[in-house]
């Protein structure tokens, strides 16, 4: 086996004669869609009803003290089975909604 030098000279380990490389394995196909029906989304919608209506009263509130802010628009998260998890991104499903604030 043929030893290398670093710049100084000094000899360091010693080169493999060959080296086994492995291919990469395929990519994992995609998952297939998830279906929300109307009816699940919609009973979802009416379960959180109260909590949908009291996060979009919060933040028209707050946005009314701020200069400038016309609109807001807010990512309502649900899951597989087309229940409300929360705002923000993340769920199977995201509707955003526009709230408008008055002043």
């Amino acid at each position: 086996m043929a030893r290398k030098k670093n710049k100084k000279g000094e000899s360091t380990r010693p080169e493999p004669l060959h080296v086994i490389r492995r291919k990469p394995s395929p990519p994992s196909p995609p998952l297939p869609p998830r279906v929300i029906s109307p009816d699940q989304l919609k009973q979802g919608l009416e379960e959180k009803k109260r909590e949908l209506q009291g996060i979009t009263d919060e933040i028209t509130q707050f946005f009314r003290i701020c200069p400038g802010v016309k609109a807001v628009e807010v990512p309502f998260a649900f899951n597989g089975e087309g229940k409300f998890i929360g705002v923000g991104t993340g769920g199977v499903i995201t509707l955003k909604i526009t709230v408008q604030v008055e002043r």
